[in-house]
């Protein structure tokens, strides 16, 4: 997959990605334990969410986003500007 085409959008990614991932989980726990292909597909795709969940904590870590906070008091959620202080915190 690529890299967010801006901050805005990897804001949306990073708010985005633990729900699916959530839910990925919550399908694995309810297949039968006999239905191994089923279950290795919600694997691979648990495994491909939090691998892009890294790559784009890591883009937006890097400063390629912006260096500033001003993205954050635009955005209308705030659970993704808590979570974004997070990952400036975390990189420092």
């Amino acid at each position: 997959m690529s890299r967010p085409r801006n901050e805005r959008q990897a804001l949306e990614e990073l708010a985005e990605i633990p729900g699916q991932i959530a839910l990925y989980q919550r399908d694995l726990a309810a297949l039968p334990i006999h239905d191994k292909t089923r279950r290795e597909m919600r694997e691979c795709q648990i495994r491909e969410r939090e691998k892009r969940l890294a790559e784009v904590e890591a883009w937006l870590a890097t400063g390629k986003a912006a260096a500033s906070c001003e993205a954050i008091f635009t955005t209308s959620s705030l659970s993704i500007a808590v979570h974004w202080l997070a990952v400036l915190l975390h990189a420092t």
